[in-house]
């Protein structure tokens, strides 16, 4: 399959493009490299690779970059709350206007395939915070950022609107973990850094809960998303998130719908990869877990991904939102040290 990746130079996209050329893909990588372009150096020389430097709101760059593809994966944004903030015009021009002529020009060129990241701050403020969401949910967004997404999310869920193209969005939980292009303004990586650079950290709001995704499980539902019949992703949505196996908190388990319906959809064991979910569709991919105790009061028990360790060391604070010293006890923070080391920081955390 001839796939283009916009934003490929990203978070999400640097881990995603390895993946695919793995798999016997050949990838273009339509991105304006905001942050540069290290992140890709690793597939540069890569036989299948390609690279168009033009940015999304260039109607003539997108034309010739998803020309002679099969399918789009659409990842390219200001990303976040606060970028869009700041940038509201350019946020707008990027996540709404260029993401629709995006779709146009994938009808017109009859790409087959088009994969949107959209994210789970759609859902807003919910009107009964003890109750769960799911994909028919009520999308209530409190900011631009969030917006954009569910107004380019209606076109991609809109049959009329996307014509003979295989659309899908997948609402992505907050994500996480190790990527060739780093960011450390997510809430773990955040915590790990500041575990691993001030060896203290403070969680305010102990009332919030959020769901979480690895980079390389978010780089995964994609690559599973393109490999899934187009009769069950046309004009679908899909929440993207990891399935944990039970967290306690003092010695109590905490509830988790999600956990609940993998067991009477019998999946069996503990599930650590992405998990892609609707009424009608549910997919896993499975790992094994170990239990790490990071001392009273949390006990947690993570995926084993190659690098997780790092990034999940600080989780037994990340629940109850106390002031803890030396949190961390693992065995290899020398993974995430070396990250630290590698972007520049020095030991006050700053670059």
């Amino acid at each position: 399959m001839r796939l283009l990746v916009t934003g490929g130079a990203g978070y999400i996209g640097s881990t995603l493009v390895p993946q695919l050329l793995s798999a016997g893909h050949h990838v273009r990588v339509l991105d304006v490299l905001t942050h540069g372009g290290s992140s890709l150096l690793g597939v540069w020389s890569h036989p299948h690779f390609e690279f168009f430097l033009g940015d999304l709101r260039d109607p003539q760059a997108v034309a010739k970059a998803v020309a002679g593809t099969d399918a789009v994966v659409h990842l390219a944004a200001i990303v976040g709350d606060p970028a869009c903030a700041r940038h509201p015009d350019v946020a707008r021009a990027t996540n709404l206007d260029a993401s629709l002529t995006l779709l146009e020009e994938c009808k017109r060129s009859a790409v087959s395939r088009l994969v949107f990241a959209s994210t789970c701050s759609n859902y807003g403020k919910m009107t009964d915070a003890n109750r769960y969401v799911d994909e028919s949910s009520e999308l209530r967004p409190i900011s631009l950022y969030a917006e954009t997404k569910v107004a380019v999310e209606k076109a991609i869920l809109d049959p009329a609107r996307t014509g003979a193209l295989c659309a899908t969005a997948l609402r992505f939980a907050t994500i996480y973990g190790v990527a060739p292009r780093m960011r450390f303004d997510l809430t773990v990586n955040e915590f790990t850094m500041e575990m691993m650079t001030r060896k203290r950290l403070t969680v305010f709001g102990e009332q919030f809960w959020r769901p979480y995704v690895h980079v390389r499980d978010a780089a995964r539902a994609i690559h599973m998303v393109l490999e899934q019949p187009a009769e069950k992703m046309r004009n679908a949505v899909f929440n993207a998130r990891n399935f944990f196996a039970p967290l306690t908190i003092n010695g109590q388990p905490t509830k988790d719908k999600g956990r609940d319906q993998l067991k009477r959809n019998q999946f069996g064991g503990t599930v650590g990869g992405p998990i892609l979910h609707n009424k009608t569709f549910f997919f896993a991919g499975f790992q094994g877990t170990r239990q790490r105790n990071l001392g009273n009061p949390t006990n947690s028990t993570v995926p084993s991904q190659a690098d997780i360790d790092a990034f999940t060391a600080g989780g037994g604070v990340i629940g109850h939102g106390r002031n803890v010293k030396n949190p961390v006890r693992t065995t290899a923070p020398w993974r995430m040290a070396m990250k630290l080391k590698e972007q520049g920081l020095g030991g006050n955390g700053e670059p």
